[in-house]
């Protein structure tokens, strides 16, 4: 029978070999949890974005077609006088509202709502609202 080798029976550069293969080895392993957390990080910003959005655009709906102000720009300020639009506004510092309304025929009228993030866009979603 062969006996197993200790590790005094291996040379110098097998033994830095097999700690530059397990070195390289978990470098990988950290790198992949690295990249997961960003993409997590990432899919949850556009989580944010998108279910504020769609909580604009809801709650203009649920408002009416009469209560939605024809040709409107609001770029994530205070609300004006009129309440409009809805809340709610984003929570976070880093992210911003617009919200868009234009007469798109005598009886129709379009609400875009776009989130920005660092002013680059997240998510756009439109409607349109009739009487």
């Amino acid at each position: 029978m062969k006996r197993s080798k200790s590790l005094a029976g291996y040379s110098l550069s097998e033994v830095v070999l097999a700690i530059l293969l397990i070195s390289l080895a978990l470098l990988s392993a950290v790198g992949v949890f690295t990249s997961g957390f960003k993409l997590l990080t990432q899919t949850q910003s556009q989580d944010y974005a998108y279910d504020l959005a769609r909580a604009v655009l809801e709650r203009t709906k649920n408002l009416g077609y009469a209560a939605v102000p024809p040709d409107v720009i609001f770029l994530g300020g205070p609300p004006d006088a009129g309440g409009f639009p809805p809340s709610p506004y984003p929570s976070r510092g880093d992210f911003r509202l617009e919200v868009l309304t234009r007469t798109v025929e005598s009886d129709l009228i379009s609400v875009q709502v776009t989130v920005l993030r660092e002013e680059k866009p997240v998510c756009r979603l439109e409607t349109y609202l009739t009487p």
